[in-house]
């Protein structure tokens, strides 16, 4: 079993760095959350001098992230008619 995280803070060096800009100063600190892994192994001997063995592997992955724009036209096509608002949804 083990459990982590990382962390990257380049925050006092950019304070120190004027013309690395002003957008990289809210990205200086970044933080991942625990992840934790499980991972199990073992084997056992049956008759007949048969090796039967296994392995069994738990984490949770990082979520995954998605948002999509659509037009009105893209729209029209699956949905039959237009959007009555012509706005452009969003998904996420």
């Amino acid at each position: 079993m083990s459990s982590g995280k990382t962390v990257t803070d380049n925050c006092e060096i950019l304070d120190q760095l004027p013309e690395a800009g002003p957008l990289t100063v809210p990205y200086c600190h970044a933080e991942t959350p625990f992840l934790t892994q499980i991972k199990l192994g073992g084997s056992y001997i049956l008759p007949f001098d048969i090796q039967l063995s296994g392995t069994v592997q738990s984490f949770r992955s990082n979520p995954i992230a998605a948002s999509a724009t659509f037009t009105s036209a893209q729209i029209q096509t699956s949905l039959g008619r237009a959007l009555t608002s012509g706005a452009t949804p969003r998904f996420s």
